[in-house]
């Protein structure tokens, strides 16, 4: 897969070409960010300098618990949304914040999972 830009509109765009990938290959990738959210992001995003500084600096629970959300996110195919002001691209203060809220509901019934809701990642300055 090629990279993306760390935008509201790149990440729509990444997650859209991964939901086309194979059922194995996307357990690949499902597999890949549990392991390590930061570096999958990494691979995946193009990201300015400063970016990768603070994706390094993300505590490790954090990371471990944005990972799990994807994935869950990304199993069922569900909505994985990033939403982050354009106009701070790069610049990072010290009151930057990154909010996680899912909305995820998974059913199972005879023999059958259904699951609908969405991962949202919001970035605010």
């Amino acid at each position: 897969m090629s990279t993306f830009p760390f935008t509201t509109n790149g990440a729509e765009q990444f997650f859209s070409a991964l939901y086309q990938l194979s059922e194995d290959a996307l357990q690949e990738e499902i597999m890949l960010v549990q392991q390590d959210f930061k570096a999958w992001i990494a691979q995946h995003f193009v990201l300015s300098e400063e970016q990768q500084v603070y994706l390094a600096g993300l505590s490790q629970n954090f990371a471990q618990s944005a990972g799990a959300l994807t994935a869950s996110a990304m199993s069922y195919r569900l909505p994985v949304i990033l939403i982050k002001p354009e106009g701070n691209s790069g610049q990072l203060r010290k009151g930057k914040l990154v909010d996680t809220k899912n909305n995820i509901v998974i059913q199972h019934a005879e023999d059958q999972d259904e699951a609908s809701g969405e991962v949202i990642f919001t970035i605010s300055y």
